[in-house]
């Protein structure tokens, strides 16, 4: 009977450490944002978990009106990248917005996506708002137009 009860012991012990706990760094908070990518000719674009194509702004910041257009990708509990997506977890971060919401960063530029596209199409890049809105691309070498054209070689505009 001993046995039985040291096991049970054991048992319930064991179930109650994987559950609620919380790893080191992690918010506890249950809740997650998913940077996702998708494979292109070219190399990985990032998208959210649901496809939508994420972009990066060259101008100053993206508020009010143009917020409106370009919807900032708001953090919701601890930002990661989705397993086996290609994308480096250590790329992956916040940044506080003027609003004081976190937006969700991919090496250190902070995402967007566009509000008049539907999930899978890539229909946004270009100039707006004071600046240019490009692909977000998961190896920042990896540079595109805004026609969606590689530009290597020459890259440097």
């Amino acid at each position: 009977m001993r046995i039985w009860t040291a096991l049970l012991v054991v048992t319930a012990v064991a179930v109650l450490a994987g559950c609620g706990g919380s790893s080191s760094g992690s918010s506890g908070s249950g809740s997650e944002t998913v940077i996702a990518s998708r494979q292109v000719e070219s190399g990985l674009e990032l998208t959210t978990a649901d496809d939508q194509t994420l972009y990066t702004f060259t101008g100053d910041s993206c508020e009010g009106e143009c917020a409106d257009v370009w919807h900032p990708m708001v953090a919701d509990g601890d930002v990661v990248a989705e397993n086996d997506s290609g994308l480096d977890p250590d790329l992956v971060g916040t940044t506080e917005r003027a609003d004081g919401e976190s937006q969700v960063t991919y090496d250190g530029k902070p995402l967007y996506s566009y509000s008049k596209e539907k999930p899978g199409e890539v229909t946004g890049a270009g100039s707006s708002f004071g600046g240019t809105w490009r692909v977000a691309r998961a190896n920042p070498f990896e540079r595109e137009t805004t026609t969606g054209v590689s530009c290597e070689p020459n890259c440097d505009y």
